[in-house]
């Protein structure tokens, strides 16, 4: 057994026993919160790789980035683990590496260069094919200070096949009154705080709030039905649907390639929601992710699940003759389905959890807040987690504190759902904010 999946036994993470040396989990890194098997562990090389959140690394960043251990600490605990010298100088050096290569590529993407709006485009061999404008919240009436996202396409030939194919490139454009920034998305770490847009508000909500302020006081039965769709494109074409009504549409910023929470979801809580999938994998689980985060949050919740790997999603449908032909795509796919159907051990999980008194617990104590972060100590490592309350809920970050095994005996199903999380944060928050202030020399006695 490879130190890294010796480590992992220990925290009660186990790698599935068949396959070869490439075994699929989910990340255990802490603020990641997605449910799939996003995380790749290839055993035989003792290092992980998430497809998601694009963590990296081997035995050694595990212990001081995912347990918190200090540097030293973590060289003694390999080095008992039966790491020699070289594997030690070995996980050093490529730790050093995926970092800088990390930083340098996030240096470099966004190149918050000021240009003027349309100074961008003849850098292009494509053609602008659409724009896309989002507003944020205090902007919604006003409809003024978008931000700005580009469609360009450029015709190209597959490699291998020779076959034509389109290369999609989406530009954003973030205008501010000190200066307008291209950007690779709104919310980057490298453009200064101040111009940051986080969460990113949805595409189309202006033009769902009034219907939903509308009916605010309406019965949830009268309530219309707010569809959510992926990309922006899907939902413009959903806004133009003839022969019918067009329903109130939005949909989310980058698409699969974000986390859930990195998007407003705000106004759609405790409203009627139908979620159309693309049909891949990712649109659905995706689409499962926000149904999750919506129905947790009072939203009466729909799914409509494509199945297949194609691609195909409701523009195709709508392309090809418009209502009729979307409606027919929907009853020949499974049809739309309720929440309880697509999530059938939720509510009973929540009926049935109940968990256990923190203070009695063996792996962490709780000990209050410190600027608005609830303040948790391992009792192995005697590290101490300050985590933002909203971070919580995130598995990964449940992981820092136990091990996956003790989550798992507390749900009656074993399976730590979005709403298991969300139970077992909401917990810890009581108990912290029941403890008060958290005092540094009370800790440190």
């Amino acid at each position: 057994m490879s130190i890294l999946q010796t480590l992992l036994e220990r925290d009660g993470i186990h790698l599935p026993k068949t396959g070869g040396a490439e075994k699929s989990i989910k990340c255990f890194m802490p603020n990641h919160d997605n449910d799939s098997l996003s995380m790749s562990v290839n055993v035989a090389k003792s290092v992980y790789f998430c497809h998601w959140c694009k963590a990296t690394g081997n035995p050694y960043t595990y212990l001081t980035d995912v347990r918190g251990i200090s540097k030293p600490e973590a060289m003694q605990m390999l080095e008992s683990l039966g790491a020699t010298k070289a594997n030690l100088d070995h996980y050093q050096t490529a730790d050093r590496k995926n970092k800088e290569e990390r930083a340098r590529a996030e240096s470099g993407l966004p190149k918050v260069a000021k240009a003027p709006y349309d100074s961008l485009g003849p850098q292009f061999n494509g053609y602008l094919t659409a724009t896309y404008k989002y507003y944020k919240p205090e902007d919604q009436v006003t409809l003024k200070h978008p931000i700005i996202v580009q469609r360009w396409e450029e015709k190209q030939k597959n490699k291998k096949t020779g076959e034509p194919k389109t290369k999609k490139t989406l530009l954003t454009f973030l205008p501010r009154a000190q200066g307008d920034y291209w950007v690779t998305k709104p919310d980057n770490d490298v453009i200064p705080p101040e111009d940051r847009v986080t969460p990113v508000p949805l595409y189309g909500i202006e033009h769902v709030k009034p219907v939903l302020e509308k009916y605010r006081n309406a019965p949830d039965i009268a309530k219309p039905q707010v569809w959510v769709v992926e990309g922006e494109k899907c939902r413009d074409m959903v806004a133009r649907i003839k022969k019918k009504k067009p329903p109130a549409c939005v949909s989310p910023y980058g698409g699969p390639s974000r986390a859930v929470g990195t998007t407003d979801w705000t106004p759609l809580f405790g409203q009627r929601v139908l979620l159309i999938a693309d049909a891949d994998n990712a649109g659905r689980r995706f689409m499962k992710a926000i149904g999750r985060h919506l129905h947790k949050n009072g939203a009466s919740v729909k799914y409509f699940l494509p199945k297949g790997d194609t691609g195909y999603d409701i523009y195709d449908a709508l392309v090809e003759d418009g209502w009729d032909s979307m409606m027919e795509w929907i009853n020949e796919h499974g049809g739309v389905k309720e929440y309880a159907d697509v999530h059938p051990s939720d509510s009973k999980a929540e009926e049935k959890f109940e968990m256990p008194p923190l203070d009695d617990c063996q792996f962490f104590t709780v000990h209050g807040f410190e600027d608005e972060k609830v303040v948790i100590q391992s009792k192995e490592t005697h590290y101490m987690h300050k985590v933002p309350a909203k971070k919580l809920t995130s598995e990964g970050q449940l992981l820092c504190l136990a091990p996956l095994a003790f989550w798992r005996s507390l749900a009656p199903n074993g399976q730590i759902t979005q709403p298991i999380r969300s139970m077992c944060a909401d917990k810890i928050i009581r108990a912290a904010k029941a403890k008060g202030q958290y005092l540094p020399n009370d800790i440190d006695k």
